[in-house]
């Protein structure tokens, strides 16, 4: 008896070993048997989106070496007639090239499955606004242009990406675009909050730092307040919010505390719920997807 149950101990560990942990043999049955039939269905939409962008593409190009003709031999009439063009094309282009759906499709019959299947997190289109940014007071200077990118979440949890560029001192445009702006997650929790204030990692302060924002105004529209380890805290905040936000020191990270709900700014590079029609999206891409969807739950409860 003792024997046979060590073997099938020893088989689970086999199992276990084999698929890297029961959430890896979910998601590999979720790629299996769901997303890799929708992908091979969503094709027709793929190859549409490809020849459509290619399209726009060379539109683009050419629309350039005309204008550097006509300026060059043509000058201001030149110039003119170059407008007068661009502005029939991108009716003709706008009128004859259709939007796809594919990158709605690919949001709602892949992307949320994961989301779902790993920690419960759906597509809900554009459902974080420039609004709720500014409410969440974690930025000081105006937002002088915003890029918000699909919202994912459950109960409660709205995540996005966004990228935004500021109004600075130096600058009272966007001429210093890459360093005067904040490109990442904003994730919205609601959640009633007694007193409002918001904490920054000092991690999340090097790093935005080293983009030649000016600090002294740069986070959280509030009375600064005193610094903690590696927090610097910005209004009247109890002690166990701070305490919540504890096991993030080490990373960086912005959270404010509204009288409604809290917000978080999570620095990242690249948009991941971006859909690039000319990308192979295989079981790795999964994979990416569900640990981020999983790093971003662990960090949503540890104040849920």
């Amino acid at each position: 008896m003792r024997s046979l149950f060590l073997k099938i101990l020893f088989s689970a560990v086999l199992f276990f070993a084999a698929n890297e942990g029961f959430g890896s043999s979910d998601l590999n049955t979720l790629y299996n048997n769901e997303l890799k039939p929708t992908l091979n269905l969503l094709k027709p939409q793929q190859e549409f989106e490809k020849k459509r962008q290619t399209t726009i593409y060379i539109s683009i190009a050419l629309a350039i070496v005309i204008f550097i003709v006509f300026a060059k031999y043509f000058k201001l009439a030149g110039v003119l007639v170059w407008l007068v063009m661009v502005a029939g094309g991108y009716y003709v282009l706008t009128k004859n090239i259709p939007k796809s759906s594919y990158e709605s499709l690919f949001l709602k019959k892949i992307v949320s499955p994961i989301g779902v299947n790993c920690c419960g997190y759906t597509y809900l289109g554009k459902k974080l606004n420039l609004q709720d940014i500014k409410n969440s007071s974690l930025f000081s200077p105006e937002i002088d242009n915003s890029y918000i990118g699909s919202s994912f979440g459950k109960s409660g949890v709205i995540v996005a990406y966004v990228v935004l560029t500021f109004k600075t001192k130096e600058s009272a445009s966007v001429e210093r675009f890459n360093k005067n702006r904040f490109e990442g997650f904003i994730i919205k929790i609601d959640h009633p909050n007694t007193k409002n204030g918001a904490i920054i990692s000092q991690g999340l302060i090097d790093e935005v730092a080293n983009m030649d924002l000016a600090m002294s105004s740069f986070f959280a529209k509030g009375k600064r307040g005193k610094k903690i380890g590696e927090w610097q805290i910005y209004g009247e905040l109890d002690e166990d919010m701070i305490d919540k936000i504890t096991p993030l020191k080490r990373r960086s990270v912005g959270v404010s505390f509204t009288k409604d709900a809290i917000y978080i700014a999570l620095p990242y590079k690249k948009d991941p719920f971006k859909v690039d029609s000319f990308k192979r999206f295989d079981l790795e891409s999964a994979k990416e997807l569900d640990t981020l969807f999983r790093d971003i739950d662990n960090i949503v409860s540890i104040f849920k």
